[in-house]
């Protein structure tokens, strides 16, 4: 995989569907998938939607950013880029699914045939013309940091992740979906070693995005290995709503 990488850079590529084995030669059957997205026209704003519980407050709902005018002339109006079982709850501009499980129950609902949701080529020969290909076919990343990927991929320059909050608990599983179908139980253990070093090389190799990493308590979940990371700065939630101009009223108490 080539970082960094843009969608200048991208026209399509093959995607090997069948491979067979025949007295010892080795046969792929290889299909040309183009770039079937084209996402240049937009102001450079992203908001990349993890589930991490932290993104469930009194003060914010998803339904500010699902309808973002963008402010005055609409100059901050943001593109959303979800993950996996986000569609239960709002239409992103950008939906990625990578596990099996959720793939399907994606394909099953209907809601692929009219929204953009991105998967591996292997789903994306499974499920003909219901999802759309993540350039350079990542699969070994999770959907969080695939869908921070195509945000940079796009080229937006202001990143805001909200609900990318790591295991604090390995003997619990931190997501908003846990106990839910095709999610795994909420006392699950989990381990987020890959994740965090993964976002970190997206960080690293997207020198000129600002990455802007959401949440109300800077101790809570922020990965040490992310302090390095000079294009990475913590936001609490007053601010982004503040800076984004989303236009919520500010009666709550923050504390909550």
């Amino acid at each position: 995989m080539k970082l960094p990488f843009y969608s200048d850079d991208y026209e399509g590529e093959f995607v090997i569907h069948n491979v067979s084995l025949t007295d010892g030669v080795r046969t792929e059957d290889r299909e040309w998938i183009p770039r079937t997205i084209m996402n240049d026209d937009h102001r450079g704003y992203a908001v990349v939607v993890g589930n991490g519980n932290s993104r469930v407050r009194k003060q914010f709902s998803l339904e500010y950013i699902e309808n973002h005018s963008g402010g005055l002339l609409a100059n901050k109006r943001c593109q959303t880029y979800g993950c996996n079982a986000i569609y239960r709850d709002m239409k992103p501009d950008f939906t990625v699914t990578m596990l099996d499980d959720m793939t399907k129950e994606i394909a099953d609902s209907g809601f692929s045939e009219n929204n953009i949701v991105y998967t591996t080529a292997r789903n994306v020969v499974k499920y003909p013309g219901k999802f759309h290909l993540i350039p350079q076919n990542i699969s070994y990343y999770n959907s969080g940091t695939t869908a921070t990927y195509l945000a940079c991929f796009d080229k937006h320059k202001e990143v805001y992740l909200i609900g990318f909050d790591n295991q604090r608990d390995p003997e619990l599983t931190n997501n908003v979906y846990a106990d839910t179908e095709n999610y795994p139980s909420s006392t699950e253990p989990s381990s987020d070693a890959k994740w965090i070093a993964h976002m970190k090389v997206i960080f690293d190799s997207y020198k000129d995005v600002n990455f802007h990493w959401v949440n109300d308590n800077p101790a809570y979940t922020f990965p040490d290995d992310w302090k390095w990371c000079k294009n990475v700065k913590y936001l609490d939630y007053r601010t982004f709503i503040s800076d984004m101009d989303i236009g919520v009223q500010l009666k709550y108490n923050w504390k909550d």
